[in-house]
């Protein structure tokens, strides 16, 4: 029976690299005893996870059994273990930040020892590394606030015999200035609203992308008389905005 290899410390070596088929000069097939030294894909397996696990190339070269300079060498002229290698060093960056974020979030506590020998736990919330998350994700996580459109201003509501006429200004994330005498920027693919209407008897809710319109008799009907609520948002690309509101009574 064929017996594993082992090193002077009687233990099984690990990642020894296996015999090779290869052609000599005159086009024959030799078998050739692989180096020591040579690349297998075990030692890819545990470089590769050892870079996830601790996103450090000379531990990880280590743990592999090669030397760093080895590593950057195969990651120069391999695309696949160049791909492997990214994809940990995102893994590992992205277990960082979560500890990073929870030690933000939650603190780390720490035991404070009085003169009389009382101990007291405390926690610390660290403003650096608040500070370095935010500053990692300022340009490609912006806030949910960020994202909506202001909500429109200037609403007004006018009960005629033709129903209720509403109207509205609207404003844009890209500024409010009239660049072109004319209108503020729309900052949206489309200008498009949410218009409701709430009174005791019900609800209407329509959809406009003109920042006017009119809700007419057999739509007020369904609503009813006395106070109710108009509310309108714009609809933006990526978010809604907050409603714009007013009380209406109507008759």
């Amino acid at each position: 029976m064929a017996k594993a290899k082992t090193n002077a410390a009687g233990a099984p070596r690990k990642n020894v690299p296996k015999s090779e088929m290869v052609l000599d000069g005159k086009g024959r097939v030799r078998l050739r005893k692989a180096s020591p030294k040579a690349w297998t894909k075990e030692k890819e397996l545990h470089f590769l996870q050892a870079l996830s696990d601790t996103c450090n190339v000379k531990w990880a070269a280590q743990e592999a059994g090669v030397s760093p300079q080895r590593a950057y060498e195969r990651r120069k002229s391999h695309a696949a273990f160049r791909s492997g290698w990214i994809e940990a060093i995102g893994f590992a960056y992205g277990r960082l930040e979560l500890i990073l974020l929870n030690r933000a979030l939650n603190g780390t506590e720490r035991i404070i020892t009085r003169r009389d020998g009382s101990e007291e736990r405390m926690v610390d919330y660290s403003n650096q590394v608040a500070l370095t998350l935010l500053k990692m994700h300022r340009e490609t996580a912006p806030t949910g606030e960020a994202q909506r459109p202001p909500c429109p201003v200037h609403v007004r509501a006018i009960q005629v015999p033709a129903g209720l006429e509403v109207s509205w200004v609207r404003r844009s994330r890209h500024g409010w200035a009239w660049l072109d005498d004319i209108d503020a920027p729309l900052g949206e693919s489309r200008e498009f609203y949410r218009v409701a209407l709430e009174g005791a008897a019900g609800q209407i809710e329509v959809e406009t992308d003109a920042s006017f319109l009119v809700f007419d008799t057999a739509q007020l009907a369904t609503v009813g008389t006395g106070d109710s609520t108009l509310s309108i948002r714009q609809i933006g690309d990526l978010a809604t905005s907050r409603a714009a509101t007013m009380t209406i009574n109507l008759s």
